[in-house]
């Protein structure tokens, strides 16, 4: 009887000892890009609408924070594709990917992408069949790019980069005529890049998308179903919206 108690004793201090299991959504590979107001570098910290929204999920889930890894849209879109734990943010939402991924959304509805040229161009587009005699710059694998596979005949006129630097230096030597991007991602891009507002505008808007975090399709759909009802609940508060107020009112500002 004794040696039973002793072996009850010894459970107990192993289980006691045994630290907790860690939350599922910590085995996560959590991927993201420099695109402000909603994903974006500011003073060594990561921040934007996408992250505060990510953190405030993960406090209603009771998850510890997790390290975000910043990387060029076209590797983490790869590894959103290959590996089968990630989770990518913010991506839009089209009919090409819908099928590929798993999704959480919106992040927000208020994307407007669009075709940006030099005003000295003076390029005026109506409709998708005109872009035929342009050459376009795009960053890999994102929404505009998308977009511009999803409506055009033939891609031979898009010159796909790995991110927005490489466009603007093309654009400024003649060697594209315009570039397929988010309009307030863009002119965030140009004056980083030291460029002058002024001298660009907007010649054709594609239609809005919802942007999303997206999971591999490996990933338990419980887990993305949960993650989608926090997210549901935050998205509308007042809350969100005060958020949604202060990035975009501040990429303004910027």
């Amino acid at each position: 009887m004794l040696q039973l108690a002793i072996g009850f004793v010894f459970m107990f201090l192993l289980v006691a000892a045994t630290p907790g299991l860690a939350s599922p959504f910590e085995q996560l590979d959590y991927l993201t890009e420099e695109y402000p107001p909603l994903n974006y570098t500011e003073n060594g910290k990561l921040t934007g609408l996408s992250v505060v929204l990510l953190h405030k999920v993960w406090q209603e889930l009771k998850v510890k924070p997790q390290k975000v890894r910043v990387l060029p849209w076209a590797r983490a879109y790869r590894n959103l594709e290959q590996q089968d734990n990630v989770v990518l943010f913010a991506i839009a939402q089209t009919k090409r990917r819908k099928d590929k991924f798993q999704w959480a959304c919106p992040i927000e509805t208020t994307e407007t992408n669009a075709l940006i040229a030099l005003k000295s161009s003076r390029i005026k587009i109506n409709n998708f069949d005109e872009l035929a005699r342009y050459a376009i710059g795009t960053v890999r694998f994102d929404i505009a790019e998308q977009l511009l596979m999803e409506q055009l005949s033939s891609t031979i006129n898009i010159v796909s980069n790995v991110t927005m630097k490489p466009n603007l230096e093309l654009m400024s030597k003649g060697r594209i005529q315009m570039i397929a991007y988010d309009q307030q991602a863009a002119n965030n891009m140009i004056i980083q890049w030291g460029g002058d507002l002024n001298d660009y505008e907007t010649v054709f808007v594609f239609p809005t998308a919802f942007t999303c975090f997206a999971f591999s399709q490996q990933v338990d759909p419980k887990l993305v179903a949960q993650f989608q009802q926090v997210l549901t609940r935050i998205v509308g508060t007042e809350e969100y919206r005060q958020l949604m107020k202060q990035f975009y009112s501040k990429a303004e500002a910027n």
